[in-house]
């Protein structure tokens, strides 16, 4: 019997650990509000509990294999981290066991055959001189640490224009931060940023003077719209909670439009093409006075009051 046991116990130690592609979120449910995932999202899509050098799980991606793209990244915000702490990654991950692969981790991409990662994910050629950006949806600058490097994988990633990412989406990542950043101590932020998949449009395209055999052409599909909800419980007083989101189309001359979770829920019903969207379980206190304010600093964001949080 001690020698069975010991050849079980042996047996299972070698089995590797798929501590990261899951078949639901339990392990990682801390980044979703209430500890519920949003419904209504691709139900083919590959449940991530994305982890960095075994350092357990930084956030949670929802990733279609289809699309080659995360449909969302669920994640919550630190304020006392800043934009500094911890060095970014030199490179950009890949998931192994997206592939077939065992891994705890994500992975450099030049650890594997590229061929065989690349049937079910982005690779980092994918985005090479295509004038796409690959765009965070959980931004590193929202995270320290090994939380900031796991931030650099292509499976939080998704083609962004050139114009798009770096002006109006970050300029409403450090809006975001602000407003966050202003709140009382003894509140969790959580935040879901999404992508509304394109039918046609993917890169690499085949440029005039590409070879048909220089790389594989069409494969990451490029949304054409990104979105992000925030929902900031107080965990003392549930006057001081909010909600808000905010959507634009992956253009160069985007305008972001800021409404409230019920209003973003809406739209993507409409822009999925499904009966309902529900982002956060019960919208997050979105009919609180601070989401008003907030809807309404769109129009006018010189009058949002940091010290009170109001306009």
């Amino acid at each position: 019997m001690i020698i069975l046991t010991l050849f079980i116990f042996n047996l299972l130690a070698e089995v590797p650990i798929w501590a990261k592609v899951v078949d639901d979120f339990d392990e990682c449910s801390k980044f979703f509000y209430k500890g519920k995932e949003p419904q209504g999202m691709d139900q083919n899509g590959k449940k991530i509990c994305q982890q960095y050098e075994n350092g357990g799980n930084f956030y949670a991606s929802l990733y279609s294999t289809f699309h080659k793209i995360p449909v969302y990244s669920a994640y919550t915000f630190d304020p006392t981290c800043s934009n500094h702490d911890g060095e970014k990654s030199g490179f950009w991950f890949i998931e192994p066991q997206l592939s077939g692969f065992s891994a705890d981790s994500m992975q450099p991409e030049k650890n594997y055959d590229r061929d065989a990662i690349k049937s079910k994910q982005a690779v980092n050629d994918d985005y090479s001189n295509t004038g796409y950006d690959r765009g965070q949806l959980n931004p590193n600058g929202f995270q320290c640490n090994e939380g900031r490097a796991a931030t650099f994988t292509l499976t939080n990633s998704v083609p962004m224009g050139a114009c798009f990412n770096p002006v109006h989406w970050k300029h409403w990542e450090g809006a975001v931060k602000d407003i966050l950043k202003a709140q009382p101590k003894g509140g969790t932020a959580y935040l879901v940023t999404g992508t509304v998949p394109s039918v046609d449009d993917r890169i690499p395209n085949q440029g005039e003077f590409d070879a048909p055999t220089t790389r594989d052409y069409q494969r990451v599909t490029v949304p054409t719209h990104v979105w992000t909800a925030v929902c900031y419980k107080h965990n003392v007083n549930e006057e001081l909670s909010f909600s808000f989101g905010y959507i634009g189309l992956n253009q160069p001359d985007s305008r972001i439009n800021v409404k409230t979770v019920p209003q973003l829920n809406n739209q993507l019903s409409t822009l999925y093409q499904i009966s309902e969207v529900k982002i956060f379980i019960d919208d997050c206190f979105s009919e609180k006075r601070k989401t008003e304010d907030i809807v309404i600093l769109q129009e006018n964001p010189a009058t949002y009051d940091s010290r009170t949080g109001h306009v």
